[in-house]
């Protein structure tokens, strides 16, 4: 490997950048609460999405079980112990809070149908929430999290695999903005004032997950910074900047 010294080039300013109003720490926040808004409805669908595949690959059985507890049809109470018992191993699986022991105890010993007749005393509720939720839902209730039905190798991709793209896509290019910060009037830059390409976008975006190692701890930056830049800033070496102030500052 070629040995390098120390360059200056990844500090340079463009003049152009120079002086332009940075967007306030406020502004930064609340956009970013809209980015979070919009991806939540998507990022809701791709979990249950990639739970459904999930059960489809190893457990297609359960996957019917639960198509038919949540398709609004009713069910006699034999088709109903069916269905509950198909589910019973999942459910013993994933853990899922409120599932009572003796149903663990019928699913050791191969005894579906004993599982299902337990179960069909109980309700089945799906969350997309953590389990943090399952506290405030009363006896008689088990809570299926959709998480738990994806791999754990699989998770993170579902989970954070439509936020990258969101992020990565958006402040790319001359697009320069997620939906948050363009509705507020701002627009990503880097220092030397070209665009980001898209891999210089994706890192940005891997920059969220230094701020969170930092407990939060890291938004502090907004004020010491001289130029509000958070860890993400830095690792792409851009700024956020208020565009509308920054067209009539030019003009002047």
């Amino acid at each position: 490997m070629t040995p390098r010294a120390v360059s200056g080039s990844p500090l340079e300013l463009d003049p152009d950048v120079q002086g332009l109003p940075l967007a306030s720490p406020v502004r930064r926040l609340v956009a970013f609460a809209i980015d979070c808004v919009l991806l939540f409805l998507p990022s809701a669908a791709i979990a249950v999405a990639a739970a459904a595949l999930s059960l489809w690959f190893t457990d297609p059985a359960a996957l019917r079980a639960t198509v038919a507890l949540f398709d609004g049809r009713a069910q006699d109470e034999i088709q109903l112990a069916q269905s509950m018992g198909a589910l019973a191993p999942v459910l013993v699986r994933i853990k899922a809070p409120g599932l009572p022991p003796s149903v663990a105890l019928a699913v050791e010993e191969s005894d579906l149908e004993r599982a299902g007749e337990i179960l069909s005393d109980y309700s089945i509720d799906i969350s997309l929430s953590p389990a943090a939720e399952s506290s405030s839902r009363g006896p008689g209730h088990i809570l299926i999290e959709a998480e738990r039905l994806v791999p754990r190798g699989l998770r993170s991709a579902a989970l954070f695999g439509l936020a990258a793209l969101y992020f990565t896509f958006f402040t790319a290019r001359r697009r320069s903005a997620t939906i948050g910060k363009w509705l507020l009037g701002m627009r990503v830059r880097r220092l030397d004032g070209r665009p980001l390409t898209w891999w210089e976008s994706f890192e940005r975006f891997g920059g969220y997950m230094a701020s969170l190692g930092t407990f939060g701890l890291g938004v502090f930056d907004f004020w010491r910074d001289a130029n509000r830049r958070l860890a993400h800033d830095r690792i792409a070496s851009t700024v956020v900047l208020r565009t509308r102030w920054a067209r009539s500052h030019r003009a002047s």
